[in-house]
């Protein structure tokens, strides 16, 4: 797919593999999980505070998570950003589909931690062209539903499901 220097830091990009599913489907359920879980320090103790899907119980999650990433990535692409001089150092990766010629959907964009804010995210969106709509509010894509002003449509991926 090509490759990137930036200010930053280079990576490249490419296709994902059978090798990256592993991956992929980890990173994508516990990061939208972990999401939806605020810690709020209160004195020397840290309280847990859920929110939406985290208020399932895990096994429950889990598995509707899992069969909704079963669907999706048949039906996607996904572009993986990894170290040009090690392609299975995985960066980050952007699910995504066309709907129709006009609108591009953004099923999940994930980055990891320790590469956050050096705008990978951005760069695996750029990628895409033009995009209309994204279906899952992980840190990575909510910080792109803003910027790029995409509809954001959470139930668009549980159809059907």
């Amino acid at each position: 797919m090509g490759l990137y220097t930036g200010a930053s830091m280079e990576i490249k990009f490419r296709d994902h593999t059978e090798a990256d599913l592993a991956f992929i489907y980890s990173s994508w359920i516990k990061s939208f999980r972990e999401i939806n879980i605020k810690k709020i320090r209160e004195g020397d103790e840290v309280k847990e505070y859920k929110t939406g899907c985290a208020l399932w119980d895990i096994d429950v999650y889990f598995k509707r998570q899992r069969q909704i990433i079963d669907r999706v990535i048949p039906v996607s692409f996904v572009s993986i950003a990894c170290s040009p001089e090690d392609a299975g150092q995985i960066i980050g990766f952007i699910v995504y589909r066309d709907y129709s010629p006009e609108i591009r959907i953004v099923s999940y964009v994930y980055v990891k931690h320790n590469f956050r804010k050096l705008g990978i995210a951005r760069r695996l969106y750029e990628q895409l062209g033009p995009c209309r709509v994204a279906t899952h509010g992980g840190v990575s894509t909510r910080k792109l539903i803003q910027k790029a002003e995409l509809v954001y449509d959470p139930f668009f991926d549980y159809e059907g499901a």
